[in-house]
């Protein structure tokens, strides 16, 4: 249950991030992530929870990412880039011009030998699709790609394929 609370989704949002602040030294200690800074499995499902959920925006999830960057794990890092370009439509100039995309680009660069298959190929279609340019996350993604290639799914290599050939 971890201190969750019923009522309105912003209450509960708050109670639930001043608990995990409350708990972060508590949970990061004995924490197995290798990113200490990470946020316990509770948390990142109740992110991406609201980063998928039918009322989030593009606004909604930079907004996220803004404040709570330093502590999402990988996939939810991955979520968070798909979830901009999802919502914000191809070749979105909002998007594109939004400092925080840039934020999560390097983030995502920085914990990509964390990323999952799906993770690399969902962020590798998600910047391609609202038509951010970032060649050194895409250098990254190759990079750490080549040594998972093998274990991709028909979609991963297509959405990954996708990304690489449309950014050219």
């Amino acid at each position: 249950h971890h201190g969750l609370t019923m009522g309105p989704p912003y209450k509960r949002q708050r109670h639930e991030n001043s608990h995990y602040h409350s708990q972060k030294n508590i949970s990061s200690a004995s924490s197995s992530s290798p990113n200490s800074q990470e946020a316990p499995r509770w948390q990142q499902i109740e992110w991406s929870k609201q980063m998928t959920a039918r009322h989030a925006t593009v606004e909604s999830v930079l907004t996220l990412f803004n404040a709570e960057g330093q502590h999402l794990s990988a996939r939810n890092l991955a979520t968070a880039a798909h979830r901009v370009a999802k919502y914000g439509g191809r070749n979105c100039h909002y998007v594109q011009r939004d400092s925080r995309v840039r934020a999560l680009a390097e983030a995502c660069r920085k914990r990509i030998n964390e990323f999952e298959c799906q993770s690399l190929a969902n962020t590798a279609w998600a910047f391609a699709a609202a038509g951010i340019e970032a060649p050194v996350l895409f250098s990254a993604i190759a990079e750490v790609t080549m040594t998972k290639v093998d274990a991709f799914s028909p979609q991963n290599i297509a959405n990954t394929a996708w990304g690489f050939a449309t950014t050219g």
